[in-house]
């Protein structure tokens, strides 16, 4: 692994480690060990065939799949709000063709369990139920996760960039009419927020 790397990890670290104490610290424990490992992607040299759009779908799951075995024991807070903005993230790019992958349902049923999630299920159902995939939508996907892998390739800094990919849709959002852009970005950018705002703390 190299010097880069090593340094934003262990900043991840530190940050969540002393982060807000009113997660739990199973919560912090699971959130560190996910985005660890999410940022340790972008550099696996078993991935490095892959282009953005496959390493992005690929990171994706494997994200999500970390948020639902720590979710098994530690429900809640802010790891729950972690697995909502990838799970929100994930049927986005399934419904518009982007990445294909079925395996989410265990961590949906997870994170629509117990009380206070009405409202995300609300703006889920919204985004699964009422929303026609689009191919305006998809392209600029597509254009934003390119952009997005290809800075993370370069530097992992999920402060910068995760801000940076839901901007890139948002830019998108002003000149394309598609009710399932709106729907996703009802959602992704208010939940990676709750994690970013833990995660960056000590940079803001």
């Amino acid at each position: 692994m190299t010097g880069p790397y090593i340094l934003i990890l262990l900043t991840i670290s530190a940050f969540i480690t002393l982060a807000d104490l009113t997660n739990k610290p199973c919560q912090i424990l699971a959130v560190n060990t996910c985005l660890s490992a999410y940022i340790q992607g972008f550099q696996n040299q078993s991935y490095s065939r892959y282009n953005e759009r496959q390493l992005h779908c690929r990171l994706d799951k494997e994200l999500a799949l970390c948020a639902d075995k720590f979710l098994k024991t530690c429900p809640g807070g802010l790891l729950a709000s972690l697995g909502r903005a990838v799970i929100s993230y994930v049927r986005f790019d399934r419904q518009n063709g982007v990445c294909r992958w079925p395996g989410y349902y265990p961590l949906l049923k997870k994170l629509s369990s117990g009380s206070g999630n009405a409202r995300w299920m609300r703006k889920y159902d919204r985004l699964v139920y009422q929303c026609t995939p689009s191919s305006s939508a998809r392209q600029l996907d597509l254009y934003c996760i390119k952009a997005f892998v290809q800075r993370m390739r370069k530097k992992a800094d999920l402060c910068q960039f995760i801000p940076f990919k839901y901007n890139c849709l948002r830019k998108g959002q002003k000149v394309i009419q598609s009710d399932i852009l709106d729907a996703v970005l009802d959602i992704f950018p208010e939940e990676a927020d709750k994690v970013l705002k833990v995660l960056c703390q000590k940079e803001r």
